[in-house]
């Protein structure tokens, strides 16, 4: 088997797999989308914390993971840490809400028009007939 080199790959689909990969964890999609549904202002720890049942340090070293993966930033804002989704993941991003909505779920990221437009763009590759189950 051939492998390619990774520089035969557009930027948008590195990221796209990058992406994938680091959310390939539950707690960290669910980090992700909630980072990526907040404003330009990003989301403070506590308010990330909330809903998820999970311990603080837990979230916390899912939170370096995802910085570290560059998928993230994170800023003091006096006491406060805010975390935001980094710029150059923004489409990425967007795309894993179309994925996620795909699937049945409903991110709160999917309710700008930039973002329903997003979406619209890829609703020819969902296919509403559901597959046959195979029965052996």
């Amino acid at each position: 088997m051939a492998f390619a080199r990774k520089s035969s790959f557009s930027v948008a689909e590195q990221n796209i797999s990058l992406l994938c990969a680091a959310v390939s964890h539950p707690a960290r999609l669910r980090i992700m989308s909630r980072i990526s549904a907040a404003k330009r202002d990003g989301v403070a720890f506590a308010e990330l914390c909330s809903g998820i049942d999970l311990h603080y340090s837990t979230i916390s070293q899912h939170l370096k993971y995802l910085r570290d993966m560059k998928l993230i930033t994170s800023k003091q804002r006096g006491v406060t840490t805010v975390h935001m989704v980094h710029p150059h993941m923004t489409e990425a991003v967007r795309l894993l809400h179309c994925m996620i909505a795909a699937a049945g779920e409903e991110p709160s990221i999917i309710t700008s028009e930039t973002n329903l437009k997003a979406l619209s763009r890829v609703d020819h590759l969902v296919d509403d007939n559901p597959a046959t189950e195979v029965q052996g």
